[in-house]
């Protein structure tokens, strides 16, 4: 009956170990980055990862974080709909891919 205890609570050592709910939230994350392709996917997941961090009782990580997170998801607020270009991390401003003609600006004044 002991080796049965002994058992399970090995197993149940070993099961809860294997659970890393920061470590997941981690990688959804860094995942997101790389692909996603709008500034309200990245600021979702990264409330996600703070989140994970409140609920580790990790408050250095938590207060790092919540602090990028708050950035990421005004700057999503700030350019509603505005698209994120995983390459450099930073929103894409449409106006930037586009020639001074195109976006109507001339050099001298009317």
């Amino acid at each position: 009956m002991k080796d049965r205890h002994a058992v399970a609570a090995i197993t149940l050592l070993f099961l809860s170990g294997c659970s890393d709910p920061v470590g997941d939230a981690k990688q959804r994350f860094e995942m997101v980055k790389r692909n996603a392709t709008t500034l309200d996917e990245v600021c979702a997941e990264h409330r996600k990862l703070v989140q994970a961090y409140l609920d580790a009782r990790d408050e250095k990580s938590y207060a790092f974080e919540k602090l990028h997170a708050d950035a990421d998801c005004l700057t999503a607020q700030l350019n509603a709909g505005g698209l994120y270009d995983p390459k450099t991390g930073r929103e894409l401003n449409v106006v930037d891919n586009m020639s001074a003609a195109d976006a109507g600006v001339s050099g001298s004044a009317p």
